[in-house]
């Protein structure tokens, strides 16, 4: 019985000699500790219940969807603002076209567009390295395009945006693989009405960016993991 209590305490007296002696873990500080780029999709809500109504007065048979796609790149790092850091995010993404028409294809209306998201002071909720948890406020800014096409003829309308956003990253890294997901809530602030270049064009109803944001993304995790 002596023998197996001396032995038994010499193993947890070696365990804990090789604990201290192994790299300690850096504390809890709110941070994500990962540098992420990569290649990202997103599904975007827009309100285009104002426009997709005023559509059959021009003989407009479809309609936009509720919600706009995107490709483009994401990047996640900590930034430092007045000595503060913070994880910070951009996402820079091109709309895929929606296109409707009308009869005899001789009016046809082409959706495209781009937008950025700018986000920072965000602060991971999640200990651990190879998984963040990230929650910050942010903005999205971006120009949406509709170019109308009649019998051959060609007009361009823009919707410049600016919405107030808050998102939720969730975040893995295996080594040097990233993935992830992203969601965002954004409110446009703006008066949603579509520029013309002429007085002479007709005039398009008002579209707001505001609604939920969906957003995946693979790619690199450009700093070397804790471990």
């Amino acid at each position: 019985m002596i023998r197996m209590k001396t032995s038994v305490l010499g193993i947890l007296m070696l365990t804990s000699m090789c604990c201290i002696a192994g790299p300690p873990l850096p504390k809890f500080d709110w941070l994500s500790h990962q540098s992420i780029l990569g290649i990202s999709a997103s599904q975007n809500q827009v309100n285009f219940n104002p426009l997709n109504s005023h559509l059959p007065d021009w003989g407009v048979h479809g309609k936009f969807k509720p919600y706009y796609q995107a490709i483009g790149l994401t990047y996640a790092s900590a930034v430092s603002l007045r000595e503060n850091i913070f994880d910070g995010a951009f996402s820079l993404e091109w709309v895929l076209p929606q296109e409707v028409g009308g009869s005899g294809d001789s009016l046809q209306l082409k959706l495209k567009g781009w937008h950025l998201m700018t986000s920072f002071f965000g602060k991971d909720v999640l200990a651990g390295d190879a998984v963040a948890l990230v929650l910050a406020p942010g903005v999205d800014w971006g120009t949406m395009k509709i170019k109308r096409t009649v019998n051959g003829g060609e007009s361009i309308y823009k919707n410049p945006f600016v919405a107030p956003l808050v998102r939720a990253d969730l975040r893995f890294t295996i080594r040097r693989f990233a993935i992830g997901g992203r969601a965002m809530y954004r409110f446009d602030i703006t008066d949603g009405i579509w520029k013309r270049k002429s007085d002479g064009m007709p005039v398009l109803r008002e579209t707001r960016m505001s609604g939920l944001s969906l957003q995946a993304f693979i790619g690199i995790r450009l700093n070397k993991p804790w471990h």
